[in-house]
């Protein structure tokens, strides 16, 4: 069976945010009390927010030769629940497009699910840090193509981050963050067959966002 088109990926990502947001945020509220927002700039409880635009740069020696990929443009989405000023849970999704000499364009779709450490949290400006898993996806499909029209790589690693958030409210903040992704595709798709690579690829990619984030007012 074809894996799900883009939209199809992305309809599934914003509903469980919103569930995330409006189901699971809540409840924790109850339980745990107001308390984990300590002011107008604590990150405590949850944040969703968007990232536009969305900058790749395939820095890994597997974007050689049929895979030789450019730099790309996206956007993404994110999700933090805070457990404290200081320490929260993230889940994000990315998405670049990239084309080969040959103009084939390639779509390079980033999952992210890590720990996040937020300094100076009592002021607007605040940088932050964060590590975590990754799950990469290297794919293309012929315009109009069938099955047999459809390629896909995956494969899994580890990513860093450093970014600046500035808070503008208790709703609202506005930020800044580069990833590095360290990843091996070892998977590929042809069609509907999929196998194991024999040589897997290096899929190492820096990325940087600009985010527009809303804080959900459910912990002050």
């Amino acid at each position: 069976m074809r894996p799900k088109n883009r939209a199809q990926r992305l309809g599934l990502v914003l509903l469980v945010m919103v569930f995330l947001v409006a189901v699971v945020a809540p409840a924790c509220a109850q339980e745990v009390g107001p308390r984990l927002r300590t002011g107008k700039y604590g990150r405590g409880g949850a944040e969703v927010w968007g990232e536009f635009p969305r900058f790749g740069v395939p820095v890994g020696k597997g974007y050689s030769g049929e895979y030789d990929v450019s730099n790309g443009v996206g956007f993404g989405f994110g999700l933090m629940l805070g457990f404290s000023d200081k320490l929260a849970l993230e889940g994000r999704m990315t998405q670049t497009s990239h084309t080969t000499p040959d103009d084939r364009s390639w779509d390079i779709d980033q999952y992210f699910v890590g720990a996040r450490y937020t300094f100076r949290h009592e002021k607007p400006l605040q940088p932050f840090a964060a590590l975590g898993g990754a799950r990469l996806s290297l794919e293309w499909t012929e315009p109009g193509g069938g099955l047999s029209e459809f390629e896909r790589l995956t494969g899994y690693g580890a990513y860093g981050t450093v970014g600046l958030d500035y808070v503008l409210s208790s709703r609202w903040a506005i930020g800044v963050r580069a990833d590095y992704i360290w990843a091996r595709y070892t998977r590929v798709n042809m069609g509907t067959e999929e196998n194991d690579l024999e040589d897997s690829l290096d899929a190492s990619l820096i990325g940087l966002s600009l985010s527009l984030h809303y804080r959900v007012p459910v912990y002050w």
